[in-house]
């Protein structure tokens, strides 16, 4: 007979979830060879943003237009994405009444030795967001319901109590995911979204400079457009 410590048994009274790859990806951000944004809150209805990395930089395209991507920006949205767990496994009935919000098709970059000429097929995740009621167990309804505060006499005719937490019946937002090629539907963390919302503004390139550039850089030159007598007056180097 052997004296395990206490925790021991609580280790391993787990359930199925907690066994299973919580991943939703099998691969990481500089893996990526290109994605294409269909759906985001913050994204016009009907636009869509498709970028494509080459020569380790991303160049992204929509409306017809062509714009060079902040690789910064790009690469965090993209471990963001491919770094999503899942919280829960549930059934694909949860999607009914539920609201697609975002919707983005991303692809693997071709490794070496792939078979394929074409490369791995595009994974398209899709978000949806679903205002669900939280159960009323029957021992949350009868703790409620012995919980009664004394009315000052000796005797429980007060009002109940609320229950601490959540209240029974009380609406709550959970996100769920889907990914194409997997039969799992996910539930994610609440946040999720705000995290990964993106529109064209916030991808392109804005900066002057990048990072890369700004480290590296030997020698600036700032040159005035405005008027000067003297032409020796409108540069200057650091």
């Amino acid at each position: 007979v052997y004296l395990t410590p206490s925790h021991f048994k609580g280790n391993l009274e787990k359930d199925l979830t907690n066994w299973r790859n919580k991943k939703l990806f099998s691969y990481t951000a500089h893996e990526a060879a290109a994605f294409e944004l269909k759906k985001s809150p913050k994204l016009a209805r009907g636009a869509t943003i498709t970028a494509t990395k080459t020569d380790g930089n991303w160049q992204l395209k929509s409306a017809n237009q062509e714009f060079s991507g902040e690789s910064e920006a790009v690469d965090q949205f993209l471990m963001a994405l491919l770094g999503l767990t899942a919280k829960e496994f549930v059934s694909p009935d949860v999607l009914k009444g539920a609201r697609l919000e975002m919707s983005v098709g991303v692809t693997k970059a071709k490794g070496e030795g792939e078979k394929d000429p074409s490369g791995p097929a595009p994974q398209l995740v899709q978000l949806y967001r679903k205002e669900v009621r939280s159960p009323v167990s029957a021992a949350a309804a009868a703790a409620a319901e012995d919980d009664v505060e004394d009315d000052g006499h000796g005797h429980g005719h007060g009002h109940a109590k609320k229950p601490k937490g959540k209240t029974p019946g009380e609406k709550e937002t959970v996100i769920y995911a889907t990914v194409s090629g997997m039969d799992s539907v996910f539930e994610l963390e609440k946040g999720v979204i705000n995290r990964l919302d993106r529109d064209l503004k916030s991808l392109r390139l804005s900066k002057l400079l990048t990072t890369m550039e700004r480290f590296s850089a030997k020698k600036l030159e700032f040159v005035s457009t405005a008027y000067s007598p003297d032409a020796r007056d409108t540069g200057l180097e650091l």
